[in-house]
C-alpha cells in the first residue's frame, strides 16, 4: 500500500514539475480548423505602467510567415526581430506598447505572428 503511495506520489509531482515548465511561455493562441486571427496587448497601460512616458506617434512592425503541410517541410520567411530591434528599424526611441497578433488559415498549413511596436 506504501509503495502504491509513493508511485501516485510521484506520479503527480511529475506532472506538476511538466506543468510548471511551461509557466513561463508567452503563448500563441491554436491554429483554427478553418480561420483565427487574435491580437494581445503585451506591454499597455491597461496592464500597469506603461514602458515610458512616449506618446503613440509611431508604428513598428515585423512578422514571420510560415507554410507547413503536416508540419512536414515547414517554409519560414521572416525575421525573428527582437522589439528593440523593431523600434531601432523604424526610428522609435521611447516604446510605449508593444502588441502581438497571430493570423492562421486551415489549421497549420499557414500562420504568420506579427509583434507591433508603438513609440515616439
Amino acid at each position: 500500500m506504501k509503495r502504491i503511495l509513493n508511485i501516485q506520489k510521484i506520479a503527480l509531482l511529475s506532472c506538476l514539475v511538466f506543468a510548471v515548465s511551461f509557466t513561463g511561455c508567452i503563448s500563441t493562441s491554436e491554429p483554427a480548423a478553418v480561420f483565427s486571427y487574435n491580437t494581445q496587448h503585451l506591454l499597455s497601460k491597461t496592464n500597469g505602467n506603461m514602458i515610458s512616458s512616449a506618446k503613440i506617434l509611431k508604428k513598428g512592425e515585423s512578422c514571420a510567415y510560415a507554410i507547413s503541410l503536416f508540419y512536414y517541410s515547414t517554409t519560414y520567411r521572416g525575421p525573428k526581430n527582437s522589439v528593440a530591434d523593431i523600434a531601432k528599424e523604424f526610428n522609435i526611441e521611447k516604446i510605449a506598447v508593444v502588441d502581438y497578433s497571430s493570423f492562421s488559415f486551415l489549421g497549420p498549413v499557414f500562420y504568420k505572428n506579427c509583434v507591433v511596436v508603438w513609440g515616439e
